[in-house]
């Protein structure tokens, strides 16, 4: 102000004021502090008004904790951590949100209900595990991926709808929580290792065709009874449904792999129709299926693994079919009940103890394709009374048929080269007693 000039002190009380002289006139000085003070008050006014029309900019006011990157918004948190119901927005400060953050929401123990906004893409690892009082999750439809552990022993999350875009699952993402079915849409390519094991009221399950493979332990010991595979998958990978309740389980056509111990201990299991483009039933498979008591092998099957159809105590039928080359060892152990067994032209070798304590056989008869019978591969066979050898075998392991206390006669095809039967009775050509 000039020397003339001064503040009424009444009307700006320090910040709204007009420069008067010594007479009481309105002056006007471009140096006035008083109007310097105004011009600042008026500027942060507007900007607050300003704020409080943007999108959402109360996000931060609504407890959210975010970072900002690439002109987009990453959820990381939000205090208090009592929150029970979080709305996430699709804009903070005109941002788009766009992820949740690993850990974001792990530690708000009492949220119950979560919803996520379309702009959302990506939920990071960890984000909301543990979240025991969480029973409502409304996920946009923009979400495409899912991060490891995100829902990790949520138990009260009984119902969830992945969006239709969505193409990744992670690791454990969904592990020991409390989901009841879950249908997983055609987008999605991958599902992580154990995302479903231990979701025990998990009871029904529909996989979309853009999944080709079904990783290690999906759903292992999850309470599914009912399952539905569509063509696109390729391999049901190692224990994917194992110890599950399942009934039944339509196997589609363009499956070629079924990785180790992949139904295994699926005791309700009743029927298993293995398609002709599978070439591998791998280490058991469907081992301890105890209510199975029918399996149809396909055509394409080459390799029956080691303990693939062990402990099937209901198991009365099996025919192997020309294809398969190789049966594992103790691949049919300990099915009491199978009486039926029809061992295909192409088998070149019987595992040892394949058929071990099978005390429903009474006859086998072994191809004359098959050139080695490893150590045991019947034993234990006690309703066993005759079995016939073909001209093809050259290895006999130890005590084939050690323990077959019913066996009467074996008889070997007199066109083999290295074994004979005198009086029923199994040599080498050396010649010495096998039996």
């Amino acid at each position: 102000m000039t020397n003339d000039a001064k503040c009424d002190g009444q009307h700006c009380g320090g910040l709204l004021a007009f420069p008067i002289n010594a007479a009481g006139q309105s002056v006007e000085c471009p140096n006035c502090q008083c109007q310097t003070l105004f011009s600042t008050f008026l500027g942060k006014f507007c900007a607050f008004i300003f704020a409080c029309l943007l999108p959402l900019s109360a996000g931060a006011q609504s407890g959210l904790l975010f970072t900002t990157n690439n002109g987009s918004i990453t959820i990381t948190g939000y205090s208090p951590l009592t929150v029970t119901v979080v709305n996430i927005p699709n804009f903070i400060n005109g941002l788009p949100v766009t992820s949740i953050g690993d850990d974001a929401f792990e530690y708000c123990s009492s949220l119950t209900s979560i919803t996520i906004p379309n702009n959302v893409t990506n939920i990071g690892v960890d984000s909301f595990d543990i979240l025991t009082n969480l029973t409502n999750v409304t996920m946009g439809s923009g979400v495409t991926s899912i991060g490891d552990y995100a829902f990790y022993e949520c138990f009260r999350l009984s119902n969830f709808a992945l969006p239709g875009g969505l193409i990744s699952i992670g690791d454990q993402t969904f592990y020991d929580s409390g989901l009841t079915n879950i249908a997983i849409p055609n987008s999605v390519t991958n599902i992580g290792n154990y995302a479903f094991e231990y979701c025990r009221n998990l009871t029904s399950a529909t996989i979309g065709s853009g999944v080709s493979t079904i990783g290690y332990c999906v759903f292992d010991e999850s309470g599914l009874v009912s399952v539905t595979l569509t063509n696109g998958l390729t391999t049901i990978g190692d224990f994917a449904f194992s110890d599950c309740p399942l009934t039944n389980v339509t196997i589609p056509d363009s499956v070629t792999d079924i990785a180790e111990g992949a139904f295994e201990d699926c005791h309700n299991l009743n029927t298993v129709v293995i398609p002709d483009n599978v070439t591998s039933v791998e280490y058991a498979a469907f081992s301890g299926c105890t209510s199975l008591t029918n399996v149809m092998i396909g055509i394409g099957v080459t390799s029956i693994g080691e303990y693939a159809f062990d402990d099937c105590t209901s198991l009365t039928s099996v025919t192997i079919p020309d294809s398969v080359t190789n049966i594992g060892g103790f691949a049919f152990s300990y099915c009491p009940v199978l009486s039926n067994l029809t061992i295909g032209s192409g088998v070149i070798s019987i595992g040892g103890y394949a058929f071990e304590n099978c005390s429903g056989l009474t006859s086998i008869t072994i191809p004359d394709g098959v050139t080695s019978i490893a150590d045991e591969a019947f034993e234990g066979c006690t309703s066993l009374t005759n079995a016939i050898i073909g001209a093809g075998v050259t290895s006999i392991g130890a005590s084939p048929f050690i323990g077959c206390t019913g066996l009467i006669a074996i008889w070997v095809d007199p066109n083999n080269p290295a074994f004979c039967s005198v009086g029923g009775v199994l040599f080498n050509l050396t010649p010495d007693l096998l039996t």
